[in-house]
């Protein structure tokens, strides 16, 4: 499979046409490829600010059922929910990585998705306080 790499250059709004274009044109993918280029269109879409839109397409990822791919798809799930401020969502998000991750012995997802979680609770608890 050819791939073009829009993502890299920044080209976020065609990432997401050319994606769905690919996706369209090629329904039968393999679910790795498929990976790619959700990713690559709910990432565009993140770096857009198009919160909600991106969490569809991580969404869509997770329909692959597959624990690696769902790790990641999560994990992306959180850092939308992050950036809106639904530290609630992010949590949920965050812990379904880890626990996913954990299953593939994914060290990295795990240190990560514990590091956001720590993250999030301290804002929580200092918005308790305030």
């Amino acid at each position: 499979m050819h791939r073009c790499n829009l993502f890299g250059l920044k080209r976020y709004e065609e990432t997401i046409m050319k994606g769905n274009q690919f996706l369209a044109q090629y329904p039968e993918l393999s679910n790795e490829d498929n990976f790619t280029i959700r990713m690559n269109i709910g990432m565009a879409m993140y770096r857009s600010q198009y919160y909600d839109d991106a969490v569809s397409e991580f969404k869509r990822v997770l329909a692959l059922n597959d624990i690696y791919i769902s790790s990641v798809a999560q994990m992306a799930i959180g850092d939308c929910s992050w950036e809106q401020k639904k530290y609630d969502a992010a949590l949920e998000a965050f812990a379904t990585a880890k626990e996913l991750a954990s299953l593939n012995s994914d060290n990295k997802i795990i240190e990560i998705a514990n590091q956001k979680i720590k993250n999030i609770k301290k804002i929580q608890a200092d918005n308790i306080k305030k």
